[in-house]
């Protein structure tokens, strides 16, 4: 009896023993399953040692999952009920789980960065940090290809405007790591904001459209009033993307700025304008369906450098526009069905507002 007692209380007191380092097994026990683990590793208080013990544990977190079948949804949602179970969390963007192959990444709930973790011999290593800027995560897709993934995330900012992320990985001798992250690219930047991307499944090129700010001075724009919409190539050469046509400097800025512009009646509008104030009136002119509303535009001082313009509405074929000469209203013709994407809105008019349009030609 007592050698029994005596055996109980050595086994209690080793099971107590803290950790090395202070953090949680990163593999199952008998004293306590990984989900619990996981579960203490959360609701550490301090936030440094609570990411620290979060990625001693997640290894193991996963090699449990692929014990059974839980698809990514599935296994995101665990991930997020542990960790919120806490009620340590500060934001409130869910947990993310994609797997590849031998690849996973996973996105920490509570803005603790985005993490990539391999299996070796059925194994999984420890966590490479993609990014620790992560807060408002909303959605991560993993795109495999050979060796290789491409992948895409965007977060949700406070301004409720989701940027777009995107990074390369590859699996090298000693596992997968990060090639290239396009958040470290200045250019990536231009117009990420409220943005969409295209991955192609071969990882050769990236299509990002989404808004750029202050790309014109001819109006004046805010939250309330359209902007145009850029659409960016990113091809790739080597481990690197680098947006096509190329950025170039201040010199050709506005003509590429033209190039990328999607089509739209208020970007056929901001062109023509900006084309008047540097007396390319043919360049203006191709933009409508009529070179004398050019003419027209011109008499009404309309390619004054120093004027600038608000919208002050906008339907489906009109915009109201309204400078220190008076307001106007300018009418577009959409695009013919079946069109080029690249096709342009055409002008089919730009008179002062109140005025009667030109009477159309028998």
């Amino acid at each position: 009896m007592g050698v029994a007692v005596l055996m109980m209380g050595f086994v209690v007191a080793c099971a107590s023993q803290p950790q090395p380092g202070g953090y949680p097994p990163s593999t199952p026990t008998p004293v306590a399953g990984i989900h619990d683990q996981l579960r203490a590793a959360f609701q550490i208080d301090t936030r440094p040692e609570r990411l620290q013990s979060v990625l001693a544990v997640l290894p193991a977190f996963l090699d449990d999952l692929e014990l059974r079948p839980t698809d990514d949804h599935n296994a995101s949602t665990l991930l997020t009920d542990i960790a919120f179970a806490s009620r340590k969390m500060t934001f409130t963007d869910p947990a993310f789980i994609r797997r590849a192959g031998d690849l996973a990444v996973v996105g920490l709930p509570d803005a603790m960065g985005l993490y990539l973790i391999t299996r070796v011999g059925g194994v999984s290593q420890a966590p490479v940090e993609v990014s620790a800027w992560t807060a408002g995560l909303d959605s991560v897709e993993l795109t495999p290809h050979n060796n290789e993934a491409g992948l895409v995330y965007t977060t949700l900012g406070m301004d409720s405007l989701r940027r777009v992320h995107f990074s390369l990985l590859r699996r090298g001798e000693t596992g997968w790591a990060v090639v290239w992250l396009g958040d470290e690219t200045p250019e990536w930047w231009f117009n990420a904001t409220d943005s969409s991307v295209a991955l192609a499944p071969d990882l050769t090129h990236v299509t990002v459209v989404g808004q750029a700010f202050e790309t014109t001075s001819v109006f004046l724009e805010d939250q309330n009033t359209p902007h145009r919409r850029f659409r960016v190539g990113w091809d790739r050469t080597g481990d690197s993307y680098t947006p096509v046509p190329a950025l170039g400097d201040a010199t050709n800025r506005q003509n590429w700025l033209w190039q990328v512009a999607e089509p739209s009646a208020y970007a056929s509008l901001v062109e023509c304008l900006e084309r008047m104030r540097v007396r390319d009136s043919a360049g203006a002119a191709a933009l409508t369906t009529d070179p004398a509303i050019v003419t027209t535009a011109e008499s009404f001082g309309l390619g004054f450098p120093e004027n600038t313009y608000t919208v002050i509405f906008q339907d489906d074929t009109h915009i109201g526009f309204q400078g220190r000469q008076g307001s106007f209203i300018a009418t577009f013709q959409r695009p013919a069905p079946g069109s080029s994407p690249d096709q342009p809105w055409l002008i089919t008019g730009i008179l002062p507002s109140g005025a009667a349009p030109p009477t159309p030609t028998p």
